[in-house]
C-alpha cells in the first residue's frame, strides 16, 4: 500500500498514523487511467521548483486524454 501525504502532527481533524492514511493499489488504479510519476528529495527546493511543476502544468493535458488521476510518488527517507 501507499500513504497519503500527511501532516507531521495530529489534532482532532488530522491523523498522521500510517493506518489512517493507507491507500491500496486497488484504491488508486481500479477502473481508472492513472499517470504516476516519482520525484526524488521531496519537500526540497529542487523538488518544489524543478521536479514537480512540469507535471502540474501537464495535468489538464493528461486529463484531456482520458486520465482520471495524476499521482506524485515520493519517498522521504534518507535510506531509500
Amino acid at each position: 500500500s501507499w500513504q497519503k501525504a500527511r501532516p507531521w502532527h495530529m489534532d482532532d481533524n488530522n491523523s498522521n498514523l500510517a493506518k489512517d492514511n493507507e491507500v491500496t493499489m486497488t484504491d488508486i488504479f481500479k477502473n481508472k487511467k492513472v499517470v504516476v510519476f516519482g520525484v526524488p528529495a521531496p519537500f526540497t527546493g529542487t523538488c518544489t521548483h524543478a521536479h514537480y511543476p512540469p507535471y502540474k502544468k501537464l495535468e489538464q493535458e493528461f486529463k484531456s486524454k482520458g486520465v482520471d488521476e495524476v499521482v506524485c510518488y515520493s519517498v522521504a527517507d534518507p535510506y531509500s
